[in-house]
């Protein structure tokens, strides 16, 4: 960790959680659009094809954005100095409350109440975490909080 403090255990883990929260779909979207576009989050709960036609270029896109989240997450466990945690958070609001809003106003494209539930709880998780992260974030050394 290049000298720092060691993080909270519960930064850590909040880190983690949104680090894989993107990186496993971002390398998913871009080895397999397809089968993404199908098969998100699981064999018989397309979400992604709820939405609309197939499109490889958008999903393709989605892939790059997630894995640049996730690169994002990776290095601020890995370099703390370099990129803070409340960097990561803010980023990760950026994309994840207006995805939030868009499925909350679309609930009628899930095939069912448990894909419904299932994705508002990720997706409002992909929101929580983050704020929790900046309401409880160390202040930067030298800075009052």
């Amino acid at each position: 960790m290049s000298g720092s403090a060691p993080r909270p255990l519960n930064e850590t883990a909040g880190l983690w959680y949104l680090a894989l929260n993107v990186l496993v779909p971002g390398v998913w979207a871009l080895v397999s659009p397809q089968g993404f576009y199908q098969n998100f989050p699981l064999p018989g709960h397309a979400w992604v094809a709820a939405e609309g036609p197939y499109n490889e270029h958008l999903l393709r896109d989605f892939g790059s954005l997630q894995l640049s989240l996730a690169a994002l997450t990776l290095l601020s466990l890995f370099w703390p100095r370099q990129v803070n945690t409340r960097v990561v958070a803010i980023c990760t609001l950026v994309y994840g409350l207006p995805h939030l809003i868009y499925h909350l106003m679309h609930l009628q494209a899930f095939s069912g109440p448990l894909d419904m539930v299932a994705a508002v709880l990720l997706l409002a998780l992909q929101v929580m975490v983050p704020i929790l992260l900046l309401v409880h974030a160390p202040p930067e050394p030298g800075r009052t909080p």
